[in-house]
């Protein structure tokens, strides 16, 4: 629910949805007009509950506005649990950026809302999801992240490309670990697909035909900027993993859940820019061959470029990558980011570049090189596992860790 208050207050309450941000998209507007304020409070107190789908495209509009000069002020939700969603992923801090802090983006195994306005910033954005993934996801297989990460190029491309957005677009990331699934949405406050597909050719078409229409193979504004294969294999590769894609657009907005077929519906209030939310289920990994129709692909992500060596072997720093080395979940991150990337790579094995480290804790050694060992095997973990730029004594430990624990779990076999 949301409504205006006196004193140019919007007031939001219960459960916030995508749906209210098309009433939102209204208010606003009629609030921060030629002569509208320049100051807009948003009263997020009675929320118990919110939504990326939803935060993603306020915030979206809200920096289109705060371009134009109109600064917002936030109350946070008095619900414990929403109100560190507002400050853990970020929101609090895009809508009101002089009063909270960003959070941290190692923290966590989601990432918080980030902007980007170029392919620089797309490309790290990018990166930063997959090493998220890499860290926290355990044994994903190598179709879906492949699927997963082709799919967050392409949507935030066509922000880039298409949407005439003045602030570029925001893009959140999450992982739901119980139903085996990785999420992102990404929002902008352009023109609208409807509106963009409709620039060039298409003319005749209605908000939600041009929905229908955009998620099909080869439909693009124009063939110079694309090949329309963005929005269609993004929602396929949702739809045979059985998960869920949806799109909100002008006065139209399609939705698939679960693997079934797509839904579309025409909507009587227009919703500011476009949002596209896309769930995949890793644990019935798609083909990306199979979702864009092709015989057979190369796909080059970024982990070829940031890890990937001509030896054979993947390249992992730890200072770069490690948040600590002196905590036993900071192993826990980096093993399973290895597990990944040698599922990944079969062929290959891992170097380990340890130089400007300080002291490591016995408890991340054994996280990382001891349980690797143990998950290898002997013979796997010599060949496969390689340490650089150790100083002595953090070799001492790991040879301690890895023994340590190899004379464990031969005892309990």
């Amino acid at each position: 629910m949301i409504r205006i208050n006196p004193d140019n207050v919007i007031v939001f309450d219960n459960t916030l949805t995508i749906y209210e941000i098309r009433k939102f998209g209204g208010f606003v507007k009629n609030l921060a007009g030629d002569s509208g304020p320049r100051n807009i409070t948003l009263d997020f107190s009675g929320i118990s509950k919110a939504f990326p789908g939803a935060m993603l495209p306020l915030i979206a509009n809200c920096a289109a506005l705060q371009k134009r000069g109109v600064s917002f002020f936030v109350t946070l939700p008095k619900n414990q649990f929403s109100r560190r969603l507002f400050l853990n992923c970020g929101w609090a801090h895009a809508l009101n950026p002089e009063y909270f802090e960003a959070p941290e983006m190692r923290d966590g195994d989601h990432l918080p809302v980030r902007r980007f306005a170029d392919a620089t910033e797309q490309d790290t954005i990018v990166k930063d999801v997959i090493a998220k993934i890499l860290r926290n996801v355990p044994y994903l297989e190598r179709n879906a992240l492949d699927g997963f990460e082709w799919s967050l190029i392409e949507i935030c491309d066509n922000v880039i490309n298409h949407s005439q957005s003045q602030v570029g677009g925001y893009v959140q990331f999450s992982p739901h670990k119980t139903a085996k699934e990785i999420e992102f949405i990404v929002s902008d406050c352009g023109i609208g697909i409807p509106e963009s597909l409709r620039s060039i050719r298409n003319r005749e078409w209605s908000d939600l035909t041009a929905l229908q229409q955009c998620v099909k193979k080869g439909v693009t504004r124009d063939t110079a900027y694309g090949q329309g294969n963005g929005l269609f294999g993004s929602y396929r590769v949702a739809e045979l993993s059985g998960g869920t894609f949806s799109i909100n657009s002008g006065f139209a907005h399609l939705n698939a859940r679960d693997g079934q077929p797509l839904e579309s519906y025409e909507d009587n209030i227009v919703f500011p820019g476009t949002t596209v939310l896309c769930r995949i289920n890793y644990s019935r990994p798609p083909v990306l061959a199979q979702a864009l129709h092709l015989d057979a692909y190369e796909f080059h992500s970024p982990l070829e470029n940031n890890y990937l060596q001509d030896c054979g072997f993947l390249r992992v720093r730890l200072a770069d990558e490690a948040s600590s080395v002196g905590s036993r979940h900071a192993g826990l991150e980096i093993r399973n980011m290895g597990t990944n990337m040698m599922a990944r790579y079969a062929a290959h094995g891992i170097v380990f570049e340890c130089s400007g480290l300080g002291v490591m804790s016995s408890s991340f050694a054994d996280e990382l090189f001891g349980k690797l060992a143990v998950s290898l095997g002997v013979d796997d973990y010599k060949k496969k596992i390689r340490i650089s730029g150790i100083s002595s004594l953090n070799s001492n430990i790991v040879n301690m860790a890895v023994c340590e624990r190899l004379a464990e779990a031969s005892k309990n076999r």
